[in-house]
């Protein structure tokens, strides 16, 4: 969102590209535009040679070039219902590694818990039928492990007092 942030973004994305190395992005609910008419900064990142961004709150399918992966990307949106509906067009494509990617929250955690009825949460449940071979997912910041394949992985980016513990 701010100009230093997009400038380091561009050059770490086309320091990967000149290896080879394909990056993609998915929006979570920071990235989302607050107002209306102005964009999302992924939208001009995923223009960059071997990057893709999926930044507009639907469900997309994107095979790495190179490989027989497909990444099945649920990124953040505005509404439980189109990211339900989103959930639900997460197929597994047979022959190939599916890798499933969201921004949201699992009912089984407490904090999402308290939420889930008007909260971008769904239950494990839905993650599971997905059938992935492996399934990441950001928001909640701390390492957990639902089984199945199923990971918030941590934050990657910065550590909070509130985190120093774990």
């Amino acid at each position: 969102k701010q100009p230093a942030v997009f400038n380091f973004y561009t050059k770490q994305v086309t320091r990967l590209a000149k290896h080879g190395i394909y990056y993609l992005e998915i929006a979570g609910n920071h990235n989302l535009p607050k107002k209306s008419g102005v964009g999302c900064y992924l939208e001009t990142l995923g223009r960059f040679p071997m990057v893709k961004t999926v930044y507009k709150g639907v469900y997309e399918a994107h095979e790495i070039p190179g490989h027989d992966v497909v990444v099945h990307c649920v990124p953040s949106t505005f509404s439980k219902e189109i990211l339900v509906d989103s959930l639900n067009q997460v197929k597994p494509v047979p022959g190939k590694i599916n890798i499933g990617i969201g921004h949201f929250g699992v009912s089984t955690i407490p904090h999402y818990a308290e939420i889930a009825e008007n909260g971008l949460v769904v239950s494990l449940d839905q993650l599971i039928q997905c059938q992935m071979d492996y399934f990441a997912l950001g928001d909640y910041h701390f390492f957990t492990d639902f089984g199945h394949h199923i990971y918030y992985p941590g934050s990657t980016e910065r550590m909070g007092f509130g985190e120093i513990e774990h």
